[in-house]
């Protein structure tokens, strides 16, 4: 398996994000409260080793830039305003590689000089 070359950058977004999607599966009976719990501490442990770090941006220049990026993606994207905000983050902290499945986050990302991944979109069903 490939190494990252750096940290990966988490914002307080993600990790909200992260968190709801964990609630999500709970709600439609896929894992229960203790595997949420689980995953939520491996991810505390992977900060504290160093894998992951938390975006070094702040909120008010996060939404700033987020709003740039409206004004020049959304009229022809039709991007949501929270994914302008990860896109945003990712220019700030000035990340090598953004991490999306999301058609118009990507292509906002991409226009912007960001590495997007994966190069192949995953299949689903």
């Amino acid at each position: 398996m490939k190494q990252a070359p750096g940290p990966v950058i988490l914002s307080p977004l993600v990790l909200l994000e992260i968190r709801n999607a964990l609630n999500s599966a709970i709600g439609r009976r896929e894992i229960v409260t203790a595997q949420r719990e689980a995953m939520i501490a491996d991810i505390q442990r992977q900060m504290e080793a160093g894998f992951f770090r938390m975006a070094e941006a702040s909120q008010a220049a996060i939404y700033a830039k987020a709003a740039e990026l409206s004004d020049r993606y959304t009229p022809g994207l039709l991007t949501r305003s929270l994914d302008l905000m990860h896109v945003a983050t990712a220019l700030l902290c000035e990340v090598r590689v953004f991490l999306s499945t999301d058609t118009r986050q990507r292509t906002a990302a991409k226009a912007e000089g960001l590495k997007v991944l994966p190069v192949v979109m995953p299949k689903v069903g």
